[in-house]
């Protein structure tokens, strides 16, 4: 009898080892295999056919005998299946602690099939007194090892979702996503994140499956990243999906694949990115790869994305790749983005003003009333202008349908007034900073009107909003700008002129009597050159007309006057009093055609944008001066003795010293990281040259391609891998020196100033002019637009001279030889001439920057002790500002200095966008 029992696993698997010996299958098992045990001569088919009662045994359900058989057999070839079947028979008997340790008894060096069994026997054993973590440990490691064994990862799929452990469930998936790409995967991967139990994890975790789906199944790509997206916009894991998908996006390959759902998320999620309280630092980062992949996803709408990237670029120099600036640049599409536009700045106003609310900030009444009403982006807003007594007044109460507006021949109206649709009635005068709730009509009629007979009244500077239930406003979407009637008399008071961008058109009444005078055209050319809107007339009093003939020539030689000035006007004939329900069908109509175009979206947007900035600057300012003022009142309160004043001069020139040494060791951080990168990448880079060289190759000219080609190789690298980290570094390195500047000159220059307040005498208030940044920008800018020059990476000789002593050393002249000499020499050098014509490039500008740096800090600090030392002189019995609070001061107002930089970016990129062909 011979039988190899390793040979047949599948047998052992199932305790069956017995079918190999042939045996009648009539005949009794246990006694047939006593008497062969007792014929059998040598030891190692003794312990098979121990082996095999072993397993008789168990398949009774004799387990002790089991055992007992098997424990005769664990020091022969058998002994790991004897370990693991004795696990199985303990394990039967209830014995869970005598299983256990005889399955570990099997280790990572038996058979893939065993090694499998033992774990699968163990996740058993586990779950059956409840060791939930150790099976799933041991589940992983089996997974880890032989993932496709018995379908393992699907069953193991099937446990955790039993148990609704999601979490390795989606790390499962990924997993094996990753290492098969298949098909039943990915599907199970979509079908988490159509539940949404991928979005209760990092994206950090799975993004990496993203080029697996976009290879294999490219119709479901869209779709789950889309879904993914929209789960996270909820989630705390928002702005890390953001980061993450942006940073995967270019590795994926934007051409040819279809990705408009995405770019209807880059669109609705652009302001969220700007206007939510993300980390500050993490948004600025962002934004730029956000643009630039938003760019490439995108087939329609770029005439406001162009406004964003120019805009971005203006706030943060250097942000964008140059030849993508210049794509950028040079795009002259003709989208006109509308449904954008009407979101984003809206959206950015409201954000705006909630920021100011929870900041504690405010804008003068006026100003955000503005904002607000330019905000209104879903209605028309026209200015209603007209001579003195031409009926104004009459026609806006006409066209509500109510008498809102004092409209008697001699009171006329003082102030602005706009009326808008409203849930309820209420009338705000809003004058510079003030707001007045007016109570009555009677208090509205004494704010809005003069009576030129008495010459009662004046025009009152600002303007009244007039909020009320109206059908005609609301369906026709529309606010009335009621401004003051222009007289000869009066003219330099009158408010129309500097509230014209209230207005997206004027609507200038005339008078039938007497049309279009020469004084209403000399005013109109002033309202035009002030600001240029839609200009259209409502030719008011045509009752006059005695019939349809009169009627049709005054209308035809009005219109003749008018277009001898302006071309594109219309004119509407009206009447309070005759056919007035018709003339005011008609009104709406007028409007609608004339007053309603994308030329009046862009200059709504121009006006609401400048607005939005002012408003932006006003906050920057007064948060300088609430910051100032708030130090200030500390400075008073933390004073100390003379004494401290001595400390503080110390305490300066030390930091100085400090600031000098903690610069130099950032400088010399980054300048190790630059080497050691140049060491390591630009190798890797000049060692694919090898891949040109062919057996076939000319071996006689084959160097001078090659290093044209590692020239290359090693332009590139420093474009794409070296120098925009090296970069980015540099740059925030520098914006800590230029926060130093800040800390230094302001501090000095309050230190001089509340030494002159104490010692009641007038300070010369010098402030450092020797540390400054403007000589470290200039030198990063120059880094910045630095290229390699072409450097002599290979020996200037071909191959067959190169090698020419090898050959006379070891033999040897073939182009094999030769091409197989040569192809080492290139995957084994060290390319030191590479990486010294990069380092000999950067290098000097390390050295420069820290000789001066080490020469302007040393410099600062004794003109600082010299000019303080007069003021501690005089000082004796003074105090000193508190250490560590101008830190914290100019740390807040940085923070809030990066977040209206933010809003000042959306109304830059809004002001950009209403320019339209400008930025061509």
């Amino acid at each position: 009898m011979k039988i190899n029992a390793l040979e047949h696993e599948d047998l052992l698997m199932e305790k069956e080892l017995y079918s190999c010996l042939g045996i009648d299958a009539e005949e009794n098992p246990i006694q047939v295999l006593s008497s062969v045990l007792k014929q059998t001569d040598t030891v190692e088919d003794q312990n098979i056919i121990r082996f095999i009662q072993g397993e008789r045994y168990f398949l009774l359900g004799d387990f002790e005998s089991a055992i007992f058989k098997w424990g005769m057999a664990e020091d022969t070839l058998l002994s790991e299946w004897a370990s693991k079947n004795m696990g199985d028979a303990y394990m039967e008997d209830g014995q869970y602690e005598n299983a256990e340790k005889h399955y570990q008894r099997v280790g990572k060096n038996a058979s893939l099939t065993l090694w499998m069994e033992k774990n699968l026997a163990l996740v058993h054993l586990y779950l059956s007194f409840e060791k939930e973590e150790m099976a799933i440990h041991v589940l992983k490691e089996a997974i880890k090892r032989a993932p496709d064994y018995k379908n393992i990862s699907v069953k193991t799929l099937d446990f955790y979702e039993k148990r609704e452990m999601w979490h390795p469930a989606a790390l499962l998936i990924r997993d094996e996503l990753n290492r098969t790409g298949s098909c039943f995967w990915i599907q199970k991967f979509k079908e988490y994140v159509e539940e949404g139990r991928m979005q209760d994890f990092s994206p950090e975790e799975f993004i990496v499956t993203f080029p697996i789906i976009l290879e294999r199944e490219q119709s479901l790509f869209s779709d789950i990243v889309t879904k993914l997206w929209v789960g996270y916009q909820d989630s705390s894991f928002y702005l890390e999906w953001l980061k993450a998908f942006h940073n995967t996006f270019p590795s994926l390959g934007a051409e040819g694949n279809n990705w408009h759902l995405i770019d209807a998320l880059c669109k609705e999620s652009f302001p969220d990115v700007l206007f939510f309280d993300f980390d500050i630092e993490e948004v600025v980062a962002l934004i730029p790869l956000y643009l630039v992949n938003w760019w490439k996803i995108t087939s329609g709408e770029k005439t406001l994305l162009k406004g964003f990237i120019l805009s971005w670029e203006e706030l943060y120099a250097y942000s964008f790749d140059q030849h993508f600036l210049e794509e950028v640049k040079l795009w002259g599409g003709e989208e006109s983005d509308e449904g954008t536009t009407l979101t984003f700045f809206p959206l950015a106003l409201s954000r705006f003003v909630e920021w100011m609310s929870d900041e504690g900030f405010g804008v003068p009444a006026n100003l955000r009333w503005e904002l607000e009403h330019l905000g209104d982006y879903k209605t028309l807003h026209l200015v209603i202008a007209g001579t003195f007594s031409n009926g104004k007044s009459s026609i806006i109460n006409s066209l509500i349908g109510e008498e809102v507006l004092e409209a008697e021949v001699l009171p006329t109206t003082s102030t602005m007034v706009v009326l808008s649709s409203g849930s309820e009635q209420s009338m705000t005068l809003i004058k510079g900073s003030d707001v007045q709730r007016l109570s009555s009509r009677n208090e509205f009629k004494t704010v809005t009107t003069i009576d030129h007979r008495d010459g009662q009244g004046a025009h009152t500077k600002g303007y009244i909003h007039y909020q009320l239930p109206n059908p005609f406003l609301e369906e026709n979407r529309l606010r009335l700008v009621d401004s003051p009637g222009f007289n000869d008399e009066k003219d330099e008071e009158n408010e129309v002129l500097n509230h014209l961008h209230l207005g997206d058109g004027v609507l200038f009444v005339l008078n039938a009597r007497t049309p279009f005078t020469k004084e209403e055209k000399n005013k109109l050319k002033e309202i035009m050159e002030k600001q240029d809107l839609p200009l259209h007339f409502i030719l008011n009093k045509m009752d006059i007309a005695e019939d349809e003939d009169e009627e049709e020539d005054i209308i035809v030689d009005t219109r003749k006057r008018v277009k001898k000035y302006f071309r594109e006007a219309k004119v509407q004939p009206f009447s309070s009093y005759k056919n007035r329900n018709e003339y005011r069908k008609e009104i709406p109509l007028f409007i609608k055609s004339n007053f309603r175009s994308p030329s009046i979206l862009k200059q709504r947007t121009k006006k609401f944008t400048a607005k939005l900035i002012e408003a932006v600057e006003y906050v920057k300012a007064e948060d300088m001066k609430r910051k100032e003022q708030e130090y200030n009142r500390s400075i008073k309160k933390r004073l100390s003795a003379v004494s401290t004043i001595l400390k503080e001069k110390q305490a300066t020139i030390d930091y100085f010293s400090q600031q000098e040494n903690e610069l130099l060791k950032e400088l010399r951080v980054i300048k190790t990281a630059l080497v050691n990168s140049v060491w390591e990448k630009v190798p890797q880079r000049m060692i694919t040259a090898s891949r040109l060289l062919r057996p076939e190759s000319d071996l006689q000219t084959i160097h001078v391609h090659l290093t044209q080609y590692m020239n290359q190789e090693l332009s590139l690298c420093w474009e794409s891998e070296l120098k925009p980290p090296f970069l980015q570094k540099l740059q925030v390195w520098q914006s800590t020196i230029e926060m130093i500047e800040v800390k230094i000159n302001y501090e000095h220059k309050q230190f001089l100033e509340k030494a002159g307040q104490l010692s009641e005498r007038k300070v010369d208030l010098q402030s450092s002019k020797h540390f400054t940044s403007a000589w470290l920008f200039s030198n990063v800018s120059a880094v910045a637009t630095l290229s390699l020059p072409t450097v002599a990476i290979l020996p200037n000789m071909s191959p067959m001279r190169l090698l020419t002593g090898v050959q006379k050393l070891i033999g040897g002249s073939s182009q094999s030889f030769i091409y197989n000499r040569y192809k080492t020499y290139l995957e084994n050098n060290t390319y030191l001439e590479a990486v010294q014509g990069v380092l000999d490039e950067v290098l000097p500008f390390f050295n420069k920057i820290e000789e001066t740096l080490t020469e302007r800090i040393r410099q600062t600090a004794e003109i600082l002790s010299e000019q303080t030392e007069e003021e501690i002189n005089t000082l004796r019995n003074n105090n000193k500002l508190e250490a560590g609070q101008l830190n914290a001061y100019l740390s807040n107002r940085e923070k809030h200095h990066q977040k209206l930089n933010l809003f000042l970016f959306a109304a830059r990129s809004g002001q950009l966008w209403s320019e339209g062909d400008s930025l061509r």
